[in-house]
């Protein structure tokens, strides 16, 4: 065999052992959003080593023809991909798309247009260029890795919000008929520093706030504190947590239900015997996934704040 068919089988063989992990469902552990985030970005990978192989195939075009005709296989590759997605219990993503054009641009950067440029400025100009595309698309992951790093760090605290971090991992919950749950650090009111984490709800949908744990490890922690201000007439809210298994079933997860009164509400939880309530299976409080702060469906929209959620 000879060098140039040994290159091409190499530089076939990552884009083909990848492709069939597009229509593969994968089990993520707790760092959901990292991993997606991770998973956004390889198609960026991806689609540069698809182009890079397709293109040795149009050698018998001209130069302008074989390029143009490789970035035409590769944006059909992406919507065939991202059309069969669902058949196989994926789902398609625009976001999927986009990182996948920026592996395309960026083979034709360094491929097409880089061998054309003798002067040291123009080469300078392109590698920024590139390197600014690769760091802005890379830019989730590291924010998200950073925010992994951070929740870590700060075990026992779950929650101050006195850093912007800390909206990486509290996210909004619930949307229906074009409305949006939302959270936002706020300096209306504050139980510990400067900050607490304000929701909003919406009418029509379980709504209000996720916590991603990433599969902590609570075992060895009692209570579940946390402060939580309603600055309207008194409510209920739920408290959801998910472990690692399966926690589709009610009775396969922690369910509480929370009144509020007026003004802050200072709640302590026994985590043995939150735990202990769950009937179908043995809940693991070593591996905790997700915690859930909502309203029932049918209520009317809420406001209320969050702080100083930690485990004692």
């Amino acid at each position: 065999m000879s060098t140039n068919l040994n290159l091409r089988w190499w530089q076939w063989a990552l884009p083909l052992l990848l492709l069939p992990g597009f229509f593969v469902s994968f089990d993520l552990d707790g760092n959901v959003a990292l991993w997606h985030a991770l998973m956004d970005l390889s198609h960026l990978l991806i689609f540069f080593f698809f182009a890079h192989s397709f293109y040795p195939l149009m050698h018998r075009f001209s130069r302008h023809y074989a390029a143009l005709t490789t970035s035409t296989l590769c944006v059909f590759l992406m919507l065939l991909i991202e059309w069969l997605q669902p058949l196989a219990g994926r789902s398609s993503s625009i976001q999927d798309i986009y990182f996948g054009l920026l592996g395309v641009s960026i083979w034709l950067l360094t491929s097409q247009l880089w061998p054309k440029l003798h002067e040291y400025w123009q080469r300078l100009l392109v590698a920024l260029l590139i390197l600014i595309i690769v760091v802005a698309s890379g830019f989730t992951v590291i924010q998200m890795s950073y925010a992994v790093f951070w929740r870590m760090q700060k075990m026992p605290m779950l929650g101050d919000f006195e850093r912007e971090i800390d909206l990486i991992l509290w996210h909004a919950y619930g949307s229906a008929n074009g409305q949006q749950a939302s959270v936002q650090r706020s300096a209306d009111v504050a139980h510990l520093h400067r900050y607490s984490l304000k929701v909003n709800t919406i009418p029509s949908d379980w709504s209000g706030v996720q916590f991603f744990a990433g599969d902590m490890d609570w075992s060895t922690y009692q209570r579940l504190s946390l402060a939580i201000y309603n600055p309207g007439k008194e409510m209920s809210l739920g408290l959801r947590i998910d472990d690692a298994g399966k926690s589709d079933e009610f009775n396969s997860r922690i369910n509480s239900k929370l009144i509020l009164n007026p003004g802050w509400n200072e709640i302590v939880l026994s985590l043995p015997e939150l735990s202990s309530q769950v009937k179908f299976r043995a809940f693991d409080l070593a591996n905790i996934r997700m915690l859930y702060l909502f309203t029932s469906p049918r209520t009317e929209p809420k406001t209320f704040f969050v702080d100083n959620v930690r485990l004692d």
